[in-house]
Parts: C-alpha cells; sequence; structure tokens
C-alpha cells in the first residue's frame, strides 16, 4: 500500500503543477467552460492518471529497474501528450500563444526534475525499486514548495500581461528560435531518460548530466524572462509615447486657440471702430450685414469643446478634427467630467478606440459615419463608439469568429503588417479598472462597435 500511494503521489506531484501553470496566463473569456470548472477538470485528470499510475509499475518493481523506469516515463510521456491536447482544445486561444505556456511549464519541469536528481545522492536515494521512494518523494514536495509559486506568479503576471497585448505575428518573430531551442532540449532530455539505464538518481550517469541540464533549463528561463519583460516593457514605452504625443497635440491646439485669441482682440478694435461709425451715421443695413458676416465668420474658428474632461475633450477634439477632415460624419454625446480614471489608460483606451474608428473610416469609400457616446452611469464610465468599416481580420486560430457578436480582442487579428496591440491595449487598460470590454462587427450594416465599461471604484481603489 505504501508503494502504491508513494508513486501515485510523486507523479501528481510532477504533472499537475505544469497543467496549472499552462492555464494560469488566461483571462476567463479564453477558457471553453468556466475557469473553475476547467480547472477541476484538470485536478480530476491529473488525479486519475497518478491513480493509474502505480498499477503497470508492480510487474516490474524490485525486478527489473531498466523496465520498471522505462515503462514509468513512457506513462509520463503519454498522459503529457493526452493533457496537452486536453489544454489546446479546452483553451479557445491562438495555438502559438499556448505553445509558450506549454513550453514554459515544461522548463519548470526539467528544473526541478534536474534539482531532484542531483539532491537525490546526498539523501540516500539509490534504491532500483521505486520511482519515487521516500527521500525522493520528500525532494520532490520541497521542490515543488520552492518553485511553484515563483513559476505562478510569473506565469500570472509577466506571461499573462505579454500574452494580451502582443499579436502572434509577433510571438513568431520574438520567439520562434527559443521555441526551437526549448524543443530541442527536452527532446535530448526525453531521449536520455528513456533509453538509458538510470540506475535510479544515484547513479554516476545523472548525477554527470544532471549540472549540464539544469544549467541549459536556467539559460531557457533567463532567455524567456528577458523576451518577456522586453516586449513588455516596449509596449508600455509605446503607451507612453502614444500619452505625450497626445498632450503635445493638445499643447499645440491651446497655443493654436490663444494665437487665435490674440488676433481676434486685435481685430476687435477694428471691427467695433467699424460698427461705432456705421452706427453714427445711421447705416442699419449695412450694420446688420456687417454683423452677420462678422457672427458666421467667429462661428467657423470656434474650437468645438465636448466635455468638461480635458483628457477625452482633448482625445475628441484631435480625432474628430481628423475624421471630419476625411469627409466621415460624426455624432458624438460626451457628458463626463473629472474622473477616477488615469490619463493615461483614457488615453490607451479612447485614442486607440478612435484612432481605430478614423483608420476604418478612412478606408471606407462612401457613406462615411462616425458615433461617440461617453457618459458615466451609475459607478461605471461607458464608452462606445460605432463606425462605418470594409471588413475585418478574424484570427485565424483560437476564438471563433461570429458576425453581429460581441468578442474580445483574442477574435480579431490586426490589418497592419508590422502587427497591431490596440484591441489588446484596451482590454488590459479596462482590466485595472474591473471593466468589460467587447468589439464587434456587423457585415450587413458594414459597421464595427467598441463597447468599453470602466468601474469608477474598483475593488482595491480608492474611491
Amino acid at each position: 500500500m505504501g508503494f502504491y500511494i508513494r508513486q501515485a503521489l510523486g507523479f501528481f506531484l510532477q504533472i499537475f503543477p505544469c497543467m496549472v501553470l499552462c492555464v494560469l496566463p488566461w483571462d476567463e473569456e479564453a477558457y471553453r467552460f468556466r475557469r473553475k470548472w476547467t480547472l477541476l477538470g484538470f485536478g480530476t485528470a491529473a488525479a486519475v492518471l497518478a491513480l493509474a499510475f502505480p498499477l503497470p509499475l508492480f510487474a516490474t518493481a524490485g525486478r527489473d529497474s531498466f523496465a520498471l523506469f522505462l515503462t514509468a516515463n513512457l506513462y509520463m510521456l503519454t498522459s503529457v501528450v493526452l493533457c496537452c491536447a486536453a489544454y489546446f482544445w479546452a483553451i479557445r486561444e491562438n495555438a502559438i500563444k499556448k505553445l509558450l505556456a506549454v513550453n514554459l511549464a515544461g522548463v519548470y519541469a526539467a528544473v526541478q526534475f534536474m534539482l531532484v536528481n542531483m539532491a537525490a545522492p546526498f539523501v540516500g536515494a539509490g534504491t532500483p525499486d521505486e520511482v519515487y521512494p521516500p527521500a525522493i518523494l520528500g525532494l520532490f514536495l520541497g521542490s515543488t514548495a520552492a518553485l511553484f509559486p515563483i513559476a505562478a506568479r510569473m506565469m500570472r503576471h509577466t506571461v499573462r500581461c505579454y500574452l494580451r497585448q502582443t499579436e502572434p505575428q509577433l510571438m513568431k518573430r520574438e520567439f520562434l528560435w527559443v521555441f526551437f531551442a526549448s524543443m530541442a532540449y527536452f527532446a535530448l532530455l526525453i531521449f536520455y531518460n528513456t533509453t538509458v539505464d538510470l540506475h535510479y538518481f544515484s547513479g554516476d550517469f545523472w548525477r554527470i548530466l544532471s549540472p549540464p541540464f539544469l544549467f541549459a533549463a536556467v539559460v531557457l528561463v533567463a532567455f524567456y524572462w528577458i523576451l518577456l519583460r522586453e516586449a513588455v516593457r516596449r509596449k508600455e514605452d509605446y503607451e507612453r509615447q502614444w500619452h505625450d504625443e497626445i498632450q503635445q497635440l493638445q499643447y499645440r491646439r491651446i497655443v493654436r486657440d490663444m494665437e487665435k485669441t490674440r488676433r481676434m482682440r486685435h481685430d476687435l478694435r477694428h471691427h467695433l471702430g467699424v460698427l461705432y461709425d456705421m452706427a453714427k451715421q445711421g447705416k442699419s443695413g449695412d450694420l446688420q450685414a456687417y454683423l452677420s458676416e462678422l457672427l458666421d465668420r467667429t462661428a467657423q474658428n470656434e474650437t468645438e469643446w465636448f466635455c468638461e474632461n480635458p483628457t477625452v475633450n482633448g482625445l475628441l477634439q484631435n480625432y474628430i478634427g481628423r475624421a471630419r477632415e476625411e469627409g466621415v460624419r460624426c455624432v458624438v454625446r460626451a457628458e463626463c467630467g473629472d474622473l477616477p480614471v488615469s490619463p493615461v489608460d483614457l488615453t490607451v483606451i479612447l485614442g486607440n478606440t478612435l484612432e481605430n474608428a478614423v483608420r476604418a473610416c478612412a478606408a471606407v469609400p462612401e457613406n462615411k459615419w462616425l458615433r461617440a457616446s461617453i457618459w458615466v452611469v451609475g459607478g461605471s464610465l461607458a464608452i462606445q463608439v460605432e463606425n462605418s468599416c470594409e471588413g475585418v481580420h478574424p484570427a485565424r486560430r483560437g476564438w471563433g469568429y461570429r458576425d453581429n457578436e460581441f468578442l474580445p480582442a483574442g477574435a480579431f487579428s490586426s490589418s497592419r503588417a508590422e502587427g497591431g496591440m490596440g484591441l489588446q491595449s484596451i482590454t488590459l487598460a479596462a482590466e485595472k479598472y474591473d471593466g468589460d470590454v467587447g468589439f464587434r462587427y456587423s457585415m450587413a450594416a458594414k459597421a464595427f462597435t467598441t463597447r468599453v465599461r470602466l468601474n469608477l471604484h474598483p475593488p482595491g481603489r480608492e474611491p
């Protein structure tokens, strides 16, 4: 009975943390079923595989160590393949992104395996009778307790942030060589672990090879970490640069308005003098015509004002102005003042939304229109932008595209050759405020809609 429990528990400790790491980077909408049911399903599958693991080992335990470990490794390899197939089906995301999560979980497993191999001779684990004798089981328990929280934090924060913000095309360019290096590493590790007589962990073979394999795994982790952090940093720099550009646009607009005001003051004295002379001479007809022309000219030069919030107003002035220059009919409703939302986040959300709308309208040959609504309702800020649009680019894999339904950012891919991150940036910024984001394209109406709701007092933020 003790043999059975040790083998089942050891197998569970090796496979279940890796399954959890694979699902940590994804948001709720990426799951084919609800998150808790998916995690429960993976946990149940890991438990069933673990309970069945000792059964094929009983025939060889204590008689043939090579057959024992070959059977164990083949069983584990088959289980990993089945789990990966279930994972790729249960998560509705791009295959390249899912492959990145699987690779990182595999690197975690390799690091843990090598650390256990290196520590095994020091705890007296040199027995060929079991895959997981008590000492080795203790090493797996200790290594899981030490490594899993670190790996889980990396997957839930750094990797999750990167996967939200990047396009599959960018991932192919940035991670292709790391993918190949990881695959070569795993293939070499599996080859040695399934074809060489291990004589268990105390054998000289693994005592010699474990340090180089561990070093290679650490190098892979370092490469992944550096590339992920660099990708996130570039995205943050991009958002800051965009915000700075918006501020510069607002500054230039303010300077132009001040120049207009100075010119109007200078001209005002002249206009008052002319009006005074006409009134003094009793030329009422000329006076009315002059005033009518002056009022028309003033209305043309007046800067449009949308709302009291300076960030929202500046963004609307810039993008609605650009849209009207493109011949787009614009209808804007903006009712918001001071908001407990960072100007940077507002710029990312509304700036990306309006830029995408203006670009889509510019590509429409005729009947160009744009409707923007921004208002506060209850404790939420609601943003809805609708615009004419000739077509969209559904994601090739992952989320299935459905016409005239609100979908997450993952259902669409960028039309830019260099890859775009606008929809992902909107989603990421909205999630800071416990918000909801949806994107819809109607083929019949030739219209694209972006809908954003921000909780103005999300949990963990001061109201």
